[in-house]
């Protein structure tokens, strides 16, 4: 019960958490690499859990079936490093007035549902809350030129020298649909996912 903080990397045994309710002054949890674990039911039950990281550390392949556990938590802190979220549902957002952080690769989720998080957690910061990350690009016509990514499924990586008009388009766009979806239920911004 008095354990606070938990990091645990490569388990390809492990398919399910344990029963937290009795971690009463668990804050933090990492859970890095674990192949069989694709439900995260039962991290509700942990009172204290502010922090919690799931996913790769290098090749991003974890599948969560759904991060909807995570609602009505009191998490501030929120990392997903994998390759999918499955049910696509992420209304549990509307239930962590305290978010101040969430962090994931800048691809994984389509930019509307990016800027949909950043406008109803306006706490919150971190990669994809904003329509650019800065970077070295690579891409046909740049080798590591400065520039910056664009979030958002299978958006580009455009270099500065080129392309600033087209990077402040992107930001454009971005900002306004911030305004379109705040306060804005999930369900209503994407009435195709459930």
């Amino acid at each position: 019960p008095q354990l606070e903080y938990v990091y645990w990397h490569t388990n390809h045994r492990i398919e399910t958490l344990w029963d937290m309710s009795k971690n009463y002054a668990l804050k933090g949890l990492v859970i890095n690499d674990f192949s069989r674990l694709h439900n995260i039911d039962g991290i509700e039950k942990a009172p204290a859990l502010r922090y919690f990281y799931i996913g790769n550390g290098i090749w991003l392949t974890t599948v969560i079936d759904s991060l909807m556990p995570l609602a009505n938590t009191g998490i501030t802190h929120l990392e997903f490093y994998g390759k999918k979220i499955a049910d696509g549902n992420l209304s549990f957002f509307e239930t962590l007035p305290e978010l101040q952080s969430f962090n994931c690769p800048t691809n994984l989720l389509t930019t509307e549902q990016f800027a949909w998080i950043a406008a109803n957690c306006p706490k919150a910061q971190g990669r994809g809350l904003k329509a650019t990350e800065d970077g070295p690009v690579y891409n046909s016509k740049h080798c590591g030129a400065p520039g910056t990514y664009i979030v958002g499924k299978r958006k580009p990586a455009l270099a500065f020298e080129d392309s600033e008009a087209r990077i402040q388009k992107y930001i454009d766009a971005f900002e306004a649909m911030k305004e379109k979806y705040r306060g804005v239920p999930f369900g209503k911004a994407f009435p195709n996912i459930k």
